[in-house]
C-alpha cells in the first residue's frame, strides 16, 4: 500500500516547509555567529560562510519551485493528462529546475562536509581521495541523467541502472566522510585525555563534538538509506523524503 503521488505531493510540500522553517531559524542562527564571534579571515571560515549562504538561497529556490509545480500540476491541472504526465515531463523547465536544484543541495553537503574532513585531518589530501572520487562519480552520473531526460536519447530501461547508483553514492560518502571525522577527532580525545589536557566530563570535550557531528549526519544519512529502499521499489513515499532532503542537509551544517 502506498500513497497516491497527490497524496504525496501535498505531503512532501507540508515537510519541506515545515523542516524549511526550522533551517531558516537555524542559518540566521549561523550566519550572525560565524559573522560576529568568529574570524572569517580564514580560509576555511570564508569557505563555510560563503557555502551555508549559497545552501539556503538553493533551498529557497527549491521550495518555490515545488510549490510551483504543485498549483500547476494538482490546482490548475495544465496538463491535460494529468499530474502523473506533468511531474515526469522534462521538456518543463520547472521540472528540470526541480531536480538541479535537488542535485546542487546535494553535491554542496557532500563537498562541505569532504572539506570538513580535509580540515580536520590536516590538509591530507589521501584521507578524501575516495570520497571525492564518489562525489565526482555522482554528479557526472545525475549529468549524464538529465541529459538523457532532456533529450530523450536513451530509453527509461537503460537509465534506470544508472538511476539506481545516485543514492548508493552519496550514502557511501556521507558515511565514509563522518566516520573519517569521528574517528579524527576520537584519537585525538584519546591523546589528549592520557595527556591530561581535557577533561572527559566538560561540555567541550572532543566526544560531545564528535557525537554533534554524528548526530547531524545522521539525519541525511538516515534518508538517504531510506530512498535506497524505496526508489527501486518505485514508492511514491519517496517524494516526501527527497522534499525532506534538501532543507536537512543545510540543517547539518
Amino acid at each position: 500500500m502506498q500513497p497516491s503521488l497527490e497524496v504525496a505531493a501535498v505531503v512532501a510540500i507540508w515537510v519541506e516547509v515545515l523542516l524549511y522553517g526550522i533551517y531558516t531559524c537555524l542559518f540566521f542562527e549561523s550566519v550572525y555567529i560565524m559573522l560576529k564571534k568568529r574570524s572569517t579571515s580564514a580560509l576555511s571560515a570564508k569557505v563555510f560562510l560563503c557555502s551555508t549562504i549559497l545552501m539556503y538561497l538553493v533551498a529557497t529556490a527549491h521550495i518555490v519551485i515545488n510549490l510551483f509545480r504543485l498549483l500547476r500540476g494538482f490546482v490548475l491541472n495544465v496538463d491535460p493528462k494529468g499530474a502523473d504526465d506533468y511531474i515526469w515531463d522534462f521538456t518543463r523547465w520547472e521540472n528540470i529546475a526541480h531536480n538541479i536544484l535537488l542535485c546542487l543541495m546535494t553535491w554542496l553537503g557532500d563537498a562541505l562536509v569532504i572539506y570538513r574532513c580535509y580540515i580536520v585531518w590536516n590538509n591530507n589530501f589521501y584521507i578524501i581521495a575516495l570520497p571525492l572520487i564518489l562525489l565526482v562519480l555522482s554528479i557526472a552520473i545525475n549529468i549524464m541523467l538529465l541529459w538523457w531526460f532532456t533529450h530523450n536519447t536513451v530509453t527509461l530501461a537503460t537509465s534506470i541502472p544508472w538511476m539506481n547508483t545516485i543514492y548508493p553514492l552519496a550514502f557511501v560518502q556521507n558515511v565514509l566522510t563522518t566516520g573519517m571525522i569521528s574517528l579524527k577527532i576520537w584519537r585525538q580525545h584519546r591523546v589528549s585525555s592520557a595527556s591530561g589536557v581535557i577533561d572527559s566530563a566538560s561540555r567541550l570535550s572532543l566526544i560531545n563534538i564528535m557525537r554533534i557531528i554524528v548526530e547531524s549526519a545522521m539525519i541525511y544519512t538516515v534518508q538517504l538509506m531510506i530512498l535506497i529502499i524505496l526508489y527501486p521499489l518505485h514508492h511514491n513515499a519517496q517524494f516526501i523524503v527527497q522534499s525532506a532532503v534538501v532543507p536537512s542537509i543545510g540543517k547539518s551544517f
